[in-house]
């Protein structure tokens, strides 16, 4: 008999991630130090909408969500709900584990206040929607569960910066200091308001200004590319799978003043930036969450992963 068990009430958190490492780990390990990150320390992360499936007292599947905490910053996200991670073992499918698991998670958010649910997408994500490359039975079982499948999106990947150039840059293009952080906010307010205005925040707040390279003209920053390696701490997305490379780092998000575009601003960060990371002794790099992939094969970069965005609305 199948038990459905909610994760405040459920303690053994950490079972969650041996299963999932168990049987998906080859293609996406998840390390202590990223379930931490992504789950346990999420200021998201939500107990009682997220559930798990036991056998006696084995693991045999979960559901861990998240919800937004009505912060007023990203309007978009209020009542908004996130599944950030979900499955079932493989021996345990087609007996009706995941619907219950889903039935369960979605009574708990509704009463909650959530009107739309992402699959993926969330803060501290793992995925930026359904990965392509699990089984095919996925996208039929969200859409017969009412989940709407949307657009692609994807992971890119550089294997190699053997043939990048020295690149001297012609604008004034540094890494961001504490003196920078006012008009970096700036930036984001006018041109990237939400969750990259959001992160950039955050992540100033705690020190991390090295991760933002800058484009400046007339002491006003006009652009700026987020670069990170797993040495880094608060890692963004694209640093999620590390484990599966030799030495990886990672860029994004990435963006120009919408004043200033097409002034070749773009391009000087990317070659800039590629630069610092085969300076820096970097075999991989990681462009996450992106449609772009015309633009980023300008610069040696290929598709990785395939993404659907997933969701659903649901009300009281």
């Amino acid at each position: 008999m199948i038990d459905i068990v909610n994760l405040n009430i459920y303690k053994k958190i950490n079972d969650v991630a041996l299963l999932w490492n168990e049987e998906v780990g080859f293609i996406y390990p998840i390390t202590d130090l990223l379930f931490k990150h992504n789950v346990i320390e999420s200021a998201y992360f939500s107990p009682t909408t997220s559930f798990v499936a036991l056998e006696k007292d084995k693991v045999v599947g979960f559901i861990i969500s998240k919800m937004w905490d009505g912060n007023q910053e990203i309007p978009s996200y209020i009542n908004t709900g996130w599944i950030s991670l979900f499955y079932v073992a493989r021996k345990y499918r087609k007996q009706g584990v995941g619907s219950l698991l889903f039935e369960n998670v979605e009574a708990e958010m509704t009463k909650q206040g959530i009107k739309t649910i992402h699959i993926g997408r969330d803060v501290n994500n793992f995925f930026p929607g359904v990965p392509n490359d699990f089984d095919v039975l996925t996208p039929g079982f969200l859409e017969k569960r009412g989940y709407v499948l949307g657009r692609k999106t994807h992971d890119l990947i550089r294997y190699h910066l053997d043939d990048v150039p020295e690149y001297a840059c012609k604008n004034d293009i540094r890494f961001a200091t504490s003196e920078d952080e006012e008009a970096t906010m700036k930036f984001f307010l006018k041109n990237f308001p939400g969750r990259w205005h959001f992160d950039a925040k955050k992540n100033f707040k705690n020190g991390l200004y090295d991760q933002y390279l800058l484009a400046f003209k007339n002491n006003q920053v006009v652009g700026f590319m987020r670069m990170s390696t797993p040495k880094d701490s608060m890692w963004p997305y694209s640093l999620t799978w590390y484990q599966r490379f030799t030495n990886l780092a990672g860029i994004g998000p990435l963006g120009v003043d919408k004043d200033c575009r097409h002034q070749g601003i773009f391009d000087e960060l990317i070659r800039y930036g590629l630069y610092v990371f085969k300076k820096r002794g970097i075999k991989e790099i990681i462009i996450d969450w992106t449609s772009l992939m015309v633009l980023y094969q300008r610069y040696g970069f290929e598709v990785w992963k395939d993404y659907t965005y997933v969701s659903k609305s649901v009300s009281n």
